[in-house]
């Protein structure tokens, strides 16, 4: 079943995603409204919910090849964060009736964070959007976006076009979800971005060895300059890296926080690697807005903001080795 729900995201994103239509969202600062409503149709926030609740139950290795797919296309962030959160989170956490038909903003915590209860948060949101599900690091709320003391204010960063911005809301007016598996759930988001990355480095590695297949220079191919192997070599192995990471993540039963987090660290300054190394295989195109490799490594850049960076990371699992250490 993941497999083919992959294979029609992925027709669906290469139809509707091209990077004509990546590159006007980016200069336009918002989400594409019309590439949004297409992938909500498809369902993408019912498939981690359990099919005895009304989704497809995918388990995490499945929802791991959806991640890897939504990376190679550059899926909006804003659509793998309902595709992870907000299902599996309204679903068990709403203690009345579910909202129908919301169109959820959502904001997601990095790893180490300070746990936010409330007052503000980064969310992700489209116009229009009439609640917010703000994840913290011990729960989660829904937030009311039609309320006047609900403000959001845009920050664009370095992916624009994914309607990142600032959250500022009323704690007391908001709704927690206090029945959702919130530790598990944020745990299996997290191991999402580690799989889009694995689909990011994949995907600008295929395009890489294409064009150094087609690109003449001192008529040769650039694939013929030793120099261009090595670094194509080096890419390949960085991606069965990142690939060896998620394998193992996604057979995990119960949240790992801290191996999600070591293993975070690693894949994220790997596809970083990756992601600048294709830059330099495409020389003076790889530099060039119109050609869009570049958006890859804003997403990269992007993704590993979203995780916490790496030096917060690697902070992280330190100090849980450490505590874990002084336990015994």
């Amino acid at each position: 079943m993941g497999l083919e729900v992959a294979s029609t995201l992925d027709r669906l994103l290469a139809d509707l995603a091209s990077t004509d239509r990546l590159l006007h969202m980016a200069a336009s600062q918002a989400p594409d409204p019309t590439l949004l409503a297409a992938l909500d149709e498809v369902g993408l926030a019912e498939l981690s919910v359990p099919e005895e609740l009304g989704g497809l139950g995918l388990d995490l290795y499945q929802l791991c090849l959806v991640g890897w797919v939504g990376g190679r296309r550059l899926m909006p962030t804003l659509s793998r964060l309902r595709m992870t959160l907000v299902g599996p989170l309204v679903t068990d956490g709403f203690s009345g009736e579910r909202p129908a038909g919301a169109r959820w903003g959502c904001g997601f915590p990095a790893i180490g964070s300070t746990p936010a209860d409330g007052g503000t948060a980064e969310v992700w949101i489209e116009e229009g959007a009439s609640a917010a599900l703000v994840v913290g690091q011990r729960a989660s709320r829904v937030v009311d976006l039609g309320r006047p003391d609900s403000v959001v204010e845009p920050e664009p960063g370095v992916d624009p076009g994914q309607g990142r911005g600032r959250l500022s809301f009323e704690p007391d007016a908001s709704t927690v979800l206090a029945g959702a598996d919130h530790a598990r759930i944020v745990d299996r988001a997290r191991v999402l971005v580690i799989a889009e990355l694995s689909g990011i480095a994949d995907r600008v590695t295929e395009v890489s060895v294409d064009y150094a297949r087609q690109r003449s220079q001192f008529g040769r191919p650039l694939a013929g300059f030793q120099a261009i192997q090595h670094k194509l070599a080096d890419m390949r192995a960085g991606c069965e890296l990142i690939r060896s990471a998620v394998s193992r993540l996604a057979w995990l039963d119960e949240p790992r926080p801290e191996l999600t987090a070591s293993l975070g660290a690693a894949t994220v300054s790997v596809a970083r690697q990756v992601t600048e190394d294709a830059i330099q295989v495409h020389g003076g195109m790889g530099f060039a807005w119109e050609y869009g490799i570049h958006l890859y490594y804003r997403r990269c850049l992007a993704l590993q903001q979203q995780l916490g960076g790496t030096e917060s990371l690697r902070r992280f699992v330190g100090r849980s080795i450490i505590a874990r250490r002084r336990t015994r």
